[in-house]
């Protein structure tokens, strides 16, 4: 249902109806051809994991990844993690599978999570900018 839910987000009217039928053969072949598998999986999550722990070690005594100001790097990381981060957990336990839930449970004590609502929470909105820079 999620993976229909969001193939079909902005899709055209005819697109439910087409999909439905051949939605069997497209998940299929794009598992295949994107090898996902048990074994893929493990390899993802712990390369996401190495990722997570360097991004926190880069966050241990500062605020930004690069000197002293948001930049782009910054900007790069939440941007990637927003969609893991920032969802409620309402929201994460509707539209992510279990283990993605879970696997987010484990992790949301981390620095990086903190950090990637800090940041959307500070620069995501231009008002707060601007009011902080002219304070």
């Amino acid at each position: 249902k999620r993976a229909l839910r969001f193939m079909l987000d902005g899709a055209p009217w005819y697109g439910r109806p087409v999909l439905a039928v051949i939605f069997s053969q497209v998940r299929r072949v794009m598992i295949e051809a994107m090898n996902i598998n048990p074994d893929s999986a493990r390899a993802a999550e712990e390369r996401l994991l190495a990722a997570l722990e360097m991004l926190d070690n880069a966050l241990q005594d500062r605020r930004f990844l690069v000197g002293h100001q948001f930049s782009r790097a910054d900007l790069t990381a939440c941007a990637l993690l927003s969609p893991w981060v920032l969802p409620s957990e309402a929201e994460a336990a509707s539209n992510f599978p279990k283990p993605a839930c879970a696997l987010r449970d484990q992790h949301k004590a981390r620095p990086f999570f903190g950090w990637v609502r800090d940041i959307y929470k500070d620069y995501r909105q231009p008002a707060r900018a601007v009011a902080r820079a002219a304070a």
